[in-house]
């Protein structure tokens, strides 16, 4: 039975969490207390699997109470609770925490995003994928200007200006942002000189989801892996991403799009995560795989990755993004593990990997499941989507 803590100061929106919740008390252990001294408290009694907190609370705050959480307890997954009027104390809280929900919190929002993050163990199904995670100090909290940002567009009235302040607050996302909106694949001829120009032009979800990608292979790990590469990484991931979208925009499902191109820029994100918890195992796994000059395919990396799709979805699960992405990212080799029709953008995340490492020169012999991309109509097509990709990833040098 998993255990959860729930902390705000006001006692009638505790008992309104409990009655919201009460159909899941034979899941869940459920804590309810009225003050971040009494979380801690608990915190030293019983073992947690998610705590949930307010952040305006007197004596000790929610960031306060989630930064001791953090240090103290690095394996309970923690949520923010809070209300539009907590934006200042919320931002304090983007660098300790997993997920943030707004208040008043809509039920089956909140239902949901518990049950995913009390269910996260159902993705991993390898013991040396077990291994890794739990090799980790600590899972890593969202990235913090894309968690602004989400949380800054849950107002579908928040003006574009205001993302694009956000974004211009980190000179290294701002820079990094440009030069991708500047390539030939997004400018489509037109140079853009500024983020304020940049926003309108992409939408301001795109934005937040090309932050995101920024900002995650920013953070990569620091260490020095023989045959492993961030940069490379980077532009391969980002190179699927944008085959994915176009893919979907051509068969005339756009609608799909920005959550393509998310999916496809973080297929390989575990890729980070493994090489962060075990850069010394990788690399001895790696010895006489690497060729001189150029990034492993995702086949040689698979010799010794060991899982790294579930590590990536894992981690995408716990930050709470939507299922579409953490499903293709999981199953991104091995589609044909998913029942059809579950997953709309795998199909397409497994094609554009595929695409994205023959167009940099890499062995794909084996990167598809054939049978899989048959049943669905897309092998037929083979020829066309290599000059798309082409066409693509043409676009994306040029600046």
């Amino acid at each position: 039975m998993k255990n959860l803590l729930f902390v705000d100061d006001e006692p009638r929106v505790l008992s309104g969490l409990e009655n919201l919740l009460f159909s899941f008390r034979r899941e869940w252990k459920m804590t309810f207390v009225t003050s971040g001294e009494q979380a801690l408290e608990r915190l030293r009694e019983d073992t947690y699997d998610v705590i949930v907190s307010d952040m305006r609370m007197p004596t000790m705050d929610g960031a306060t109470l989630l930064a001791h959480v953090k240090q103290h307890h690095p394996n309970v997954i923690r949520i923010v609770l809070s209300g539009h009027s907590e934006l200042e104390a919320a931002v304090r809280a983007i660098p300790m925490a997993h997920q943030f929900l707004s208040k008043p919190c809509d039920p089956k929002k909140l239902k949901d995003v518990l049950s995913r993050a009390t269910s996260l163990e159902q993705i991993i199904e390898d013991a040396v994928v077990r291994e890794v995670l739990g090799s980790l100090q600590e899972l890593p909290a969202r990235p913090k200007i894309y968690t602004a940002l989400e949380q800054l567009l849950r107002d579908e009235k928040a003006p574009l200006s205001r993302v694009a302040e956000l974004v211009e607050q980190d000179i290294a996302i701002s820079t990094k942002l440009l030069h991708i909106v500047n390539t030939a694949f997004f400018s489509r001829g037109r140079s853009i000189s500024s983020v304020r120009e940049a926003v309108p032009r992409l939408g301001g979800v795109f934005v937040k989801n090309l932050v995101l990608a920024t900002e995650v292979f920013r953070s990569g790990p620091q260490c020095q892996v023989p045959g492993f590469s961030i940069d490379a990484l980077h532009e391969h991931s980002l190179l699927t991403g944008a085959i994915a979208r176009r893919l979907l925009e051509m068969l005339g499902k756009g609608r799909w799009a920005d959550e393509a191109f998310l999916a496809g820029t973080l297929h390989d994100l575990g890729k980070l995560v493994l090489a962060s918890a075990q850069p010394q195992q990788l690399a001895a796994s790696l010895q006489g795989s690497v060729r001189e000059g150029r990034p492993l395919s995702d086949m040689e990396y698979s010799q010794c990755d060991a899982g790294h799709a579930e590590v990536g979805a894992y981690l995408l699960e716990l930050w709470g993004l939507p299922y579409a992405v953490t499903c293709a990212v999981a199953n991104h080799h091995r589609p044909g593990r998913v029942e059809e029709g579950s997953c709309e953008l795998l199909g397409f995340v497994h094609l554009a990997n595929g695409l994205a490492h023959e167009v940099d020169g890499n062995d794909v012999e084996g990167a598809w499941d054939r049978a899989y991309l048959e049943q669905r109509g897309l092998l037929a097509r083979m020829d066309e989507w290599r000059a798309v990709a082409a066409e693509v990833a043409e676009g994306l040098r040029e600046t």
